[in-house]
C-alpha cells in the first residue's frame, strides 16, 4: 500500500536528500553532452520510484506498529497513552506516521459510537496555539510577530501548519514546549475519560464533537479544561524558556574599518578569524563585480601567501562546491560564511583543490579545510584573490573589519566582528 504524504514533512526531506545524492552521482557518471537532459530525468525517475515503493511501505509499516503500540499502552493505562500521544502527536504527523491511526479512529466511531483516542489528540492543537502565542508575546521583532500572531489564530481554528512550520520548528524550543503542553492536556483528557462522538474540524471547531448526543458530560468539560491548560502551559513555557528574541536588523550591513584587535567587543555575536595567511584587502578591490559590489554580502578578501585554508570559527560545513573551489560554513551562532578560493576557479573543475572536509562535518577554529595549489591557478590565468563573505549579512546589525588592510595577516588573527 502506498502512503499519502499529505501534511508530512520528513518523507519529502528524505526524498530530496536521495535526489541530491543521485544527482551528484549521475553528474559524475554521465558524459557532459548528456547531462543537461538525462541527469534531472534519471534523478526524478529513480527518486520517485524509491519514494513510493520503499519510503511509502516503510512508513506504512512503521505507522501500523506505532498505532498498535499506542493502543496497547491505552489499554494498559489511558493516562499514560494520553501523555504520550498528546506530547508526540504533532511529531508523528510530521513524520507521516499518523495514517495507521485513522482506521482505529474510524472503527471506534462506527462500532462504539465514540472514540477516546482522537479526543486525546485535540490538546496538541491547542498546544501549538500556545507556542505561537508565546512567541508573539515575547518577540519585539515585527516580522516574527506578523507570523506568530496569525499562526496562533490559525491553530486556534484547527490549522496548525503555520504555527508548526512558521514558528515551532524553525525556532525548535517552542515545538518542545508545545509537546510538553500537549502531553499535559492529553493526560487530562484521558484522566477525565473524555471521548469524541464524531469526526470534524480541529481546534475550536472540534468542540461539537465532544458533545454527547445524550447531553453534556465529562467529555466536553475535559475538552475545555485540557485545551485551556495546553494553551496556558505552552504560552508560559515558550515565553519563559522557549524563545529568545533576536534584534531586528536592517536590510544591509556595510563593512567598516577598524583597528586590529583580538578581544571580542561587547555584544559581538561571532568572531571570524583569518582562514588563509596573506594580504587582507577590502572586497571593493576584488577583481570580480559580484564580490566587489557587496551583492553577495559583506566580508573581506585575502591575497594568499600560503597554500592551507583553515576554519575561521567553530561550526558546520554546510556546502562544498562540486568543483571544490568554495566551502560554506555556518557558525554555532548562525553566521553563514563562504570561502571562495580564487576567482572563476570553478572552471578548473577541482584540480587545484585538495579538500579535507565534506558537507555536514563539524569543524573547530583552526582546523584544516583545504590545501590549494595557487601556482596551478595562476598558471591557468586565474586570479588567486580569495573572498570571504558573510552570505547572510542582512540578518546582522554590522559586519566590522578588524584587521588592518593591505598587510600580511597570519591565520588565526581576528578579521571580522559580527553583531
Amino acid at each position: 500500500m502506498l502512503a499519502s504524504y499529505t501534511s508530512s514533512l520528513f518523507p519529502i526531506i528524505l526524498a530530496a536528500w536521495v535526489a541530491a545524492k543521485l544527482e551528484k552521482w549521475f553528474e559524475r557518471k554521465l558524459p557532459a553532452s548528456l547531462r543537461l537532459f538525462f541527469v534531472p530525468l534519471f534523478t526524478i525517475l529513480v527518486t520517485g520510484v524509491l519514494t513510493f515503493l520503499l519510503v511509502g511501505p516503510v512508513l506504512t509499516e512503521a505507522s501500523s506498529l506505532l498505532a498498535d503500540a499506542t493502543m496497547w499502552i491505552y489499554n494498559l493505562s489511558p493516562v499514560i497513552a494520553g501523555v504520550v500521544l498528546g506530547g508526540l502527536w504533532q511529531l508523528i504527523v510530521i513524520f507521516g506516521l499518523h495514517y495507521a491511526f485513522i482506521p482505529v479512529l474510524i472503527n471506534n466511531i462506527t462500532t462504539l459510537q465514540y472514540d477516546p483516542v482522537n479526543a486525546i489528540l485535540s490538546a496538541s492543537v491547542f498546544a501549538q496555539v500556545g507556542a505561537a502565542l508565546g512567541v508573539f508575546l515575547k518577540s519585539r521583532n515585527a516580522k516574527v510577530r506578523s507570523i506568530a500572531g496569525p499562526a496562533a489564530i490559525s491553530a486556534f481554528m484547527g490549522v496548525t501548519e503555520p504555527a508548526i512550520y512558521g514558528i515551532s520548528l524553525p525556532y525548535k524550543k517552542p515545538f518542545v514546549m508545545a509537546g510538553i503542553a500537549g502531553a499535559v492536556g492529553g493526560g487530562i483528557t484521558a484522566a477525565m475519560s473524555a471521548t469524541m462522538f464524531g469526526f470534524g474540524g480541529g481546534g475550536i471547531f472540534a468542540a461539537p464533537m465532544f458533545i454527547n448526543p445524550a447531553g453534556l458530560d465529562n467529555s466536553f468539560y475535559a475538552y475545555v479544561i485540557a485545551s485551556a491548560v495546553a494553551v496556558v502551559i505552552a504560552t508560559v513555557l515558550t515565553y519563559l524558556f522557549g524563545f529568545k528574541d533576536k534584534q531586528e536588523t536592517p536590510a544591509a550591513a556595510p563593512v567598516s574599518s577598524g583597528t586590529s584587535s583580538t578581544a571580542p567587543a561587547a555584544g559581538t555575536k561571532t568572531q571570524v578569524y583569518n582562514s588563509i595567511q596573506g594580504t587582507i584587502i577590502p572586497l571593493s578591490e576584488v577583481p570580480d563585480e559580484a564580490f566587489a559590489s557587496g551583492a553577495m554580502g559583506s566580508g573581506y578578501a585575502v591575497i594568499p601567501s600560503d597554500n592551507k585554508v583553515y576554519a575561521p570559527f567553530d561550526g558546520t560545513v554546510v556546502t562544498v562546491a562540486n568543483s571544490k573551489h568554495a566551502v560554506a560554513i555556518v557558525s554555532e551562532d548562525g553566521v553563514e560564511l563562504l570561502i571562495h578560493m580564487g576567482i572563476n576557479t570553478v572552471k578548473l573543475k577541482g584540480a587545484p583543490f585538495e579538500l579535507k572536509v565534506q558537507e555536514n562535518d563539524a569543524v573547530k577554529k583552526g582546523q584544516l579545510l583545504a590545501i590549494v595549489d595557487w601556482s596551478m591557478i595562476r598558471d591557468n590565468q586565474f586570479e588567486v584573490t580569495t573572498p570571504v563573505i558573510v552570505t547572510n549579512t542582512a540578518e546582522h546589525e554590522s559586519v566590522e573589519l578588524k584587521a588592518d588592510r593591505s598587510r600580511e595577516a597570519k591565520t588565526g588573527e581576528l578579521v571580522l566582528s559580527i553583531r
